[in-house]
Order: C-alpha cells, then structure tokens, then sequence
C-alpha cells in the first residue's frame, strides 16, 4: 500500500506541470531570437493565430508605433516560423488556449486581446498595467517572472506594488 500511495505520489508530481500546461515550446529560430527580443519580449508564436502574424509581418513599418521593417530575406524567415506555429497551427496545449473564444475572422492583433489574456488578468487592476513599474499590458515579463523562458504560469507571477491575499489582489500602502 506503501509503494502505491508513494507512485500515485511521483506521478501526480510529475503530472503537474503537464496538467498546467507547462511553458510554450522554446522558439528554435535565430532570426526570430535576433530580430523580435531586439526591441521587446519573445512572444510566442501560439499566442496568437495564423491571420494576425500575417497581417502583423506584413506591415512591419507601423509595428505599434515603430518601425520594425526586416531585409526581405529576414521577413521571410520569422514570418514563416510565426505563420508555422500561430495558436491556428501548433499543437501544444498551450496554443490551444490562446486559441480558445478567438475569431478568426477578425483576429485579435494584440496578445492582451485575446480572449485567454482578458480572462486571465481580469482580476488585474488597470493601475498595475500602468503603474510606473510595469507601464503597460504589453510588458509581460514585469509581473511574469519567467516569461523570458515562455513560462506564464500563475506559480512565477509577482504584480509590482500588490501582494495576492487568499487570490485577491490587494496594491501595498506600505511602499
């Protein structure tokens, strides 16, 4: 009996991170490496589908307010591996999520409009996205501390200037 409680034991340990999902798949081209976390986090591919990298890629020049034109040769490149892996596409769990309650008719072009972003940070005050440490949606890595490694679990996140009290959010008056 024992032996039992103690295997239902590991097994349950080490089914965990699967059952959580576990981080996205590590990004394995260069070009992407090089030329996306230039400027910001390496988002991954899954998080969004096939259509809005497409749309995205293809007008580089207005990148969220910047240019972020690529040699053709380049373009080509990271656009494939995105269109490759887009949440539409890939199979990890992990894509399947962000894919969830999206319409692919009219894709969302930003990650925090994605349903899957909306439902998991609709407990987040607004005045945490803005606050001077985190200083918008976009800066994932400001509370997910993991995120670098395409990890997103709710075990890695600490929100700047809020401590998490029995799963609410209370903002620090002692800072």
């Amino acid at each position: 009996m024992i032996r039992f409680l103690t295997l239902c034991g590991l097994l349950a340990v080490l089914a965990s991170p699967a059952m959580a999902g576990g981080p996205f798949p590590p990004i394995t081209s260069e070009a992407v490496k090089t030329e996306c976390a230039e400027c910001h986090l390496l988002y991954r591919p899954q998080m969004l589908p096939a259509k809005s990298w497409a749309a995205m890629m293809a007008d580089l020049a207005n990148h969220f307010g910047e240019d972020a034109s690529l040699a053709p040769g380049t373009l080509k490149e990271v656009t494939d591996y995105h269109l490759a892996h887009a949440s539409d596409v890939d199979q990890p769990r992990r894509a399947k999520k962000f894919l969830a309650g999206v319409d692919l008719s009219n894709p969302p072009m930003k990650i925090s409009d994605t349903p899957r972003f909306i439902r998991k940070h609709d407990d987040v005050p607004v005045a945490a996205f803005t606050s001077k440490a985190v200083g918008s949606k976009s800066r994932c890595q400001k509370c997910h501390t993991k995120a670098a490694e395409g990890n997103f679990e709710d075990d890695f996140v600490v929100i700047p200037g809020y401590i998490n009290v029995f799963g609410v959010l209370v903002k620090k008056v002692w800072e």
